[in-house]
């Protein structure tokens, strides 16, 4: 068990990672900002734990690569168990208890779960235990007490309120060796003495330091969120406590049949806490959410699309992500109504003040040529993480557009901070080639379409007045066919039929003489509201739309003593008429 135990804990680590979890991965990483600065340590080092907050964000920057972020996962819990095993067996050798050594990382395994669970906490429980070994536990009761007092204080500065757990972990071995050797009233002021310390350290911190004493005493940046604690994280740290006491004070036991049992068990306890853990806080719904946000992030298309095939959206960010899929692979004239449509909120979400949602909106502005839009929710998304980092997704952005409107200064202050990093700094020294050189930006793939299509006018933006901002766009640029389905999207499903057939009257010549299929259903709708047939229709509208609207009117007035909706769905579910009668009043 001691040799295979961390290989196969190892193992299954990575591979859930990996294949389970990999956007989680990404997630960590588009929301820190590291840099190979001194002035950045530094920022960092003066805090209580700041020391492995700034080892935990080395580590998160390889979570560029899902691959490297399950590796980097995977060492660390396995450091954790090997550390905490060596700390027990350094105590009394009793190798039948080891299974239980894997607690430790299971848990921390499971809290790292949770998204906003940092990785700054494993790095100062592992820390902390690598402190613990270096108590003198064969050396005299004085030099274990001096060991104590003169550690504690570097501990707490390196890792942070972590540190409370070395405290307690020591005042358990302390009574263990010394519980025989020295009067128990002792052993009492001694143990009093050792936990009063843990707890000064962080109130002296509280009166130089503006952070609340309970963020000193329990950590400051464990937990994404600064305000809210996360008091599972605690639960973790009471593992090694309850360990380490039914380690000391149970034996194992002489006999090999007893011993076996007792690891066993142990192993047992171990992998039924791990299964359930990670079948009741995996949250797969969450890890869709952020894969729809990665693949918009890297502009991966066919993979949204692929994700919403295998399961209907289940939100509005991530049916703005499968509708700008649909534009920028020419199939949202066709394909729209084959996802379950909300209205337009389903094209561009409501605002949120948060730190996730404004990033996928940011980028349909982006894409649409609303570059002012783009750079404004970017910036407002990066300043909402809750622990206050700079995003390097987001500073890649802001580079972008500010390229783009010509602010050569701002954008190179965001490219000065890029070039500071491991996985962005190539990047950034390829744009920095293009600062005032606004010719070489009009060439640029992205850029230089971005310019053309992006207003030419100051514009107010209004998210009411939506329709009319991409009416704008169109007269434009012509070229613009991302706005200008999203125009015609944005009608649809404001289910605003004059509109859209005005619309589509100003931009047919785009079209090139074929109509995409649900561009034919609204205008057979329209002019069958306002004809009695099709002989004088003005629009290519093929022969099949016009029989096929006909079986539907006839199959709606059939159903009208029944559920309609039911009935008609199977055949007309992917229809804009199925929308117009059976979808619960979407917002204009």
């Amino acid at each position: 068990m001691r040799r295979i135990g961390p290989v196969i804990l190892g193992i299954a680590v990575f591979l859930f990672f990996l294949l389970c979890y990999p956007f989680h991965i990404h997630f960590h990483e588009q929301y820190q900002l590291f840099l190979f600065s001194f002035d950045y340590f530094l920022e960092l080092a003066v805090r209580p734990g700041g020391i492995a907050v700034w080892l935990a964000r080395f580590l998160t920057q390889f979570f560029y690569y899902s691959w490297a972020g399950a590796v980097v996962i995977a060492l660390l819990l396995v450091a954790v168990q090997q550390v905490f095993q060596k700390i027990l067996l350094s105590l009394d050798n009793k190798p039948a208890w080891i299974p239980l050594s894997y607690l430790l990382p299971v848990s921390l395994w499971i809290l790292l779960l949770n998204e906003n669970y940092m990785i700054a906490s494993v790095v100062s429980v592992l820390i902390t235990l690598i402190a613990v070994t270096l108590y003198p536990v064969n050396g005299t009761s004085q030099r274990r007490t001096l060991c104590y007092f003169l550690t504690l204080p570097f501990l707490y500065w390196i890792a942070g309120g972590v540190s409370i757990l070395y405290a307690v972990m020591l005042v358990i071995i302390k009574w263990s060796l010394d519980r025989d050797k020295i009067r128990k009233i002792n052993l009492l002021l001694h143990v009093l003495a050792a936990l009063a310390l843990a707890f000064s350290y962080p109130m002296l911190t509280s009166s130089f330091l503006q952070y609340p004493l309970p963020k000193l005493i329990l950590g400051i940046d464990y937990y994404r969120y600064y305000y809210y604690p996360f008091y599972f994280q605690y639960v973790a740290w009471a593992v090694p406590v309850a360990v380490l006491l039914i380690y000391l004070v149970f034996p194992a036991g002489r006999e090999k049949r007893t011993r076996l049992l007792v690891s066993v068990l142990g192993a047992a306890l171990t992998g039924a806490l791990a299964f359930a853990g990670l079948y009741f806080f995996t949250d797969r719904d969450k890890e869709r959410a952020f894969a729809y946000d990665y693949h918009v992030r890297t502009e991966n298309w066919q993979k949204v699309l692929k994700l919403a095939g295998s399961k209907a959206p289940a939100s509005d960010l991530e049916l703005s992500a499968v509708n700008l899929a649909l534009a920028k692979t020419g199939k949202m004239g066709e394909d729209l109504f084959r996802y379950t449509q909300t209205g337009v909120e389903g094209l561009f979400p409501p605002y949120r003040r948060d730190f996730v949602s404004p990033l996928i909106t940011s980028e349909v502005f982006f894409h649409l040529g609303m570059v002012n839009s783009a750079q404004r929710y970017t910036f407002d998304a990066m300043e909402a993480i809750p622990d206050f980092q700079k995003s390097a997704r987001c500073y890649k952005r802001l580079a972008e557009t500010n390229l783009i409107n010509g602010q050569y200064g701002v954008a190179g202050l965001y490219l000065k901070f890029l070039r500071q990093t491991l996985f962005y700094a190539q990047w950034a020294g390829k744009a920095q080639n293009f600062l005032d050189n606004g010719e070489r930006i009009d060439k640029h793939p992205v850029w230089g379409q971005a310019r053309r299509f992006r207003y030419r006018d100051e514009m107010l933006f209004s998210p009411d007045g939506m329709h009319t901002m991409l009416e704008i766009l169109c007269c434009q640029n012509s070229q613009n066919l991302t706005a200008r389905d999203y125009l015609f999207s944005y009608l649809l499903l404001a289910r605003d039929l004059e509109g859209f057939v005005a619309a589509f009257n100003r931009e047919s010549a785009s079209f090139g003489g074929t109509i995409p299929v649900l561009y034919q259903q609204a205008l057979a709708l329209y002019w069958v509201q306002h004809n009695e047939n099709f002989r004088q229709v003005p629009w290519n509208i093929s022969e099949e739309i016009q029989t096929r609207i006909g079986k539907f009117a006839a199959s709606y007035a059939q159903y009208t003593s029944s559920d309609p909706a039911k009935l008609l769905r199977k055949e007309y579910g992917n229809t804009y008429w199925y929308y117009v009668f059976f979808t619960k009043n979407p917002r204009p």
